[in-house]
């Protein structure tokens, strides 16, 4: 996990997030946030954006169109195209973050199956 800017770089994630990845078996307790940086446009094939901020945000950092290339938001591999964000749950419940993670499984379902394809 990345973002765009180094407000939260090197905390934890937040309680509600590790108790949701608990619940469906991941454990992201030690995970901490970094920022995205120049040099992931050349080492990552994708990068996943979950806003059009963030997607702005790293297409600026882009250096070649390969590189843009390689920026996509999330939610278009459920619904091409409409640029939907995932809506950020801080500051509201579980049931929020629950939500988030349900969002995030299906897409990240939709990127397996079009790559186990590819």
């Amino acid at each position: 996990s990345a973002g765009t800017s180094d407000w939260h770089a090197g905390e934890l994630p937040n309680p509600k997030s590790i108790a949701v990845m608990n619940k469906n078996g991941i454990d992201i307790t030690y995970q901490q946030s970094r920022p995205v940086k120049p040099a992931d446009l050349q080492y990552f094939d994708i990068i996943y954006c979950m806003d059009a901020a963030n997607y702005s945000n790293i297409l600026a950092m882009a250096k070649t169109e390969e590189e843009k290339q390689k920026v996509r938001l999330i939610l278009n591999e459920v619904n091409p195209d409409q640029n939907n964000a995932v809506p950020d749950p801080y500051g509201m419940s579980e049931e929020h973050y629950q939500g988030v993670y349900d969002m995030l499984d299906v897409a990240t379902d939709r990127i397996i199956e079009r790559l186990t394809k590819e």
